[in-house]
């Protein structure tokens, strides 16, 4: 746990995030509109960052639900949307 600000001075300087089974980040792609990622990370205080990497059928607004210690799913409101979503685990307090 830290108190304050992270400031990075360096301009290669940044932070890196673990991929792959139960990451904290990838990729997906919506089929049918939905996609379940199997992820045992996910907790109860997971907020799912999103944003669409590629664009795919008929894109929708996209929503999504967690279960804890097992996954979670994007759904987009469009039943044709087959878009790559990059995603990102966040914790929140």
């Amino acid at each position: 746990q830290m108190a304050g600000s992270v400031i990075f001075t360096a301009a290669t300087a940044g932070t890196t995030f673990q991929s792959g089974a139960n990451g904290r980040v990838g990729t997906a792609t919506l089929v049918g509109g939905t996609v379940t990622v199997a992820n045992t990370s996910v907790t109860a205080k997971t907020v799912i960052r999103y944003w669409i990497k590629t664009d795919g059928g008929t894109i929708g607004s996209i929503g999504y639900t967690t279960i804890a210690g097992t996954s979670f799913t994007l759904t987009s409101s469009s039943a044709i949307d087959t878009s790559t979503v990059d995603y990102e685990l966040v914790e929140i307090n």
